[in-house]
């Protein structure tokens, strides 16, 4: 069965989640349509039967303006769309599948056309924060995609809902995890100590956006230093962003140098996986931006589970379909500094509960978020549209 994989942009860094779909269906010759292809040093592309590039001839500047109006007036958009179309009838694909709203309505046309199927998968901003963009006239956007879409897929019962609030039919939206490579992040043997100097390592690995929620552990942490005079916790933070010198700026300002790292990006590797073993605590305080943007289901998360390492995150978005509260991890309700250094000092004081916690949140990855299963589950939505 060939699969075409759609998505402008493939792919940024922070998308390994979109990779380990496509390469972790079995039993489907994978493409993937594309305007331009990124980040090729961190990525294995080479699992991928093949990869074509349609450059279009029209800045992405204008392209989402256009987009946002021609789903006002109700049309459909077919900017640049030849290209795309006659690369999907040389490919000859059973399947489309879009990754985020906005493509599945931009190759919506094709599939139509080709009278091919196509499932389109929302992560997050699609759902929360596109919808509202152009002053609210975006979501208008998506009228003819609710229309002939033919599978919706959302990550979470929360996804599910606000999709259908934007009016997609409940009968097309199936809730699919995406999964993690469950035996990469699980390799190794968890030792719940502490550091040689007997500190508690806390970590995060995201980009330093708002809804991310660096800023609250970096609160957190400064009540547990210079409120609480406790110095037994040193933060980590991976990632890069808009927020760093925001962050770096509180950091200084707060005097938490010597217990703040920052590490800058650290792509899917040994060193990554390192750092998830070296750490005692991942905490993830994810919120609603101001401009209501919204995770999905952090993939960094998932992984740090799969590493047996007991979390702390919010009550947000997919999040509680992955973390029930003091079962197999801690949630706060966001922004709550008080409840995020309580749960913080809970666990880091208290080994036996950081074991206890790691090792059913560990459990969950493999029953609920393993790529090996999810994969299997993404070929049978398939088949049942080709069927």
């Amino acid at each position: 069965m060939k699969v075409i994989h759609f998505k402008k942009f493939f792919l940024y860094n922070t998308e390994t989640f979109i990779f380990n779909q496509i390469v972790n269906t079995p039993d489907v010759e994978a493409h993937v349509l594309c305007r331009k292809r990124l980040n090729a040093i961190n990525f294995n592309y080479e699992e991928i039967k093949e990869i074509h590039e349609i450059p279009v001839h029209v800045s992405w500047g204008v392209q989402k303006q256009l987009f946002a109006v021609c789903g006002v007036l109700g049309l459909r958009y077919r900017l640049d769309l030849k290209g795309l179309e006659e690369r999907v009838r040389q490919i000859g694909g059973e399947i489309l599948h879009a990754h985020f709203g906005p493509d599945g309505n931009l190759i919506l046309p094709v599939a139509l056309k080709l009278d091919i199927p196509l499932v389109t998968s929302f992560y997050g901003y699609d759902v929360s924060q596109f919808p509202k963009s152009h002053f609210g006239l975006a979501k208008r956007a998506y009228r003819q995609l609710i229309q002939h879409g033919d599978v919706f897929l959302a990550m979470s019962q929360n996804m599910k809902q606000e999709l259908m609030e934007l009016g997609f039919s409940e009968e097309k939206i199936r809730i699919h995890h995406f999964g993690i490579d469950y035996d990469y992040f699980s390799r190794k043997k968890r030792i719940y100590g502490v550091d040689d100097d007997g500190k508690i390592s806390l970590i995060q690995i995201a980009s330093f956006l708002p809804k991310k929620g660096q800023i609250y552990l970096l609160k957190a942490l400064d009540r547990i230093v210079n409120n609480l005079k406790r110095d037994f916790i040193r933060v980590r933070l991976i990632g890069t962003g808009p927020r760093e010198k925001e962050l770096k700026q509180f950091v200084k300002e707060r005097k938490l140098e010597n217990y703040v790292d920052f590490l800058g990006f650290v792509p899917i590797s040994d060193e990554y996986v390192d750092w998830l073993y070296k750490s005692h605590i991942y905490v993830h305080p994810s919120v609603t931006d101001k401009s209501g943007g919204r995770e999905g289901i952090p993939t960094a998360l998932l992984e740090a589970m799969a590493s047996g390492m007991p979390a702390i995150s919010s009550y947000h978005a997919g999040i509680p379909d992955v973390i029930q509260n003091e079962e197999n991890g801690f949630l706060n309700e966001e922004r709550d500094v008080d409840a995020l250094v309580e749960s913080i000092i809970r666990l880091a004081e208290n080994i036996d509960l950081r074991r206890e916690s790691g090792e059913k949140a560990q459990k969950t990855i493999y029953d609920k978020f393993n790529i090996k299963i999810q994969g299997q589950k993404l070929r049978d939505i398939y088949l049942s549209l080709v069927a």
